[in-house]
Parts: C-alpha cells; structure tokens; sequence
C-alpha cells in the first residue's frame, strides 16, 4: 500500500479502525503504519467507525452463516429447502458441532 499511495501520489484508504479497547494494541500497530508511510513520502488514512458496529444477520440470505465451517450447504438452500433443513433437529446438532 505504501508503495502504490507513493507512485500514485494519492492517499489510500486503510480498513476501519473499530474503536474497541480489546484491540487498542491491534489499532496502535495501525496508526504507526500510517507514520511509517508518510515518512516514505506517502499518505494512508484510516478510516473510524464513529458509532456502535451493528451486524444484522437473517438466515433468508445465509449471508455470514455460510462462511461458518460446515454451514455453506444449510445456508445455501433455496428457502423452504432451508426451513426444512432448519426444522431438522439432526441438521441443527450437526451445523451445532461444526460451528
């Protein structure tokens, strides 16, 4: 990144920086990468989540259920092929174990 902000003569974006005090050493790391480039003649800003990090998640789409290992095939099903497999209490103690 710092090479191509340099090159580019343009600032890039870095992730977000969640404010959390059980990552305060994670985001230190962060702000010193940021020094280090504008010493080698670059800009990188990181971006700040100014409010409360809220996730909503709906096994409609399966979106973040399907990254869970062993999941993928239950949060991938048409609809009613997903609430049949929900129901399943066999379905749910394997999806239960491999999470």
């Amino acid at each position: 990144m710092i090479r191509m902000s340099a090159a580019a003569n343009r600032p890039i974006n870095w992730n977000v920086i969640i404010a959390d005090t059980n990552l305060r050493e994670r985001i230190w790391q962060m702000v010193a990468g940021a020094d280090e480039a504008t010493e080698r003649g670059a800009r990188i800003v990181a971006l700040a989540e100014c409010d409360v990090l809220r996730s909503y998640l709906s096994f409609k789409s399966g979106f973040g259920f399907a990254m869970i290992p062993g999941w993928a095939k239950t949060a991938t099903l048409p609809r009613d092929e997903k609430i049949r497999a929900l129901s399943d209490p066999d379905v749910r103690a394997q999806l239960r174990a491999s999470g």
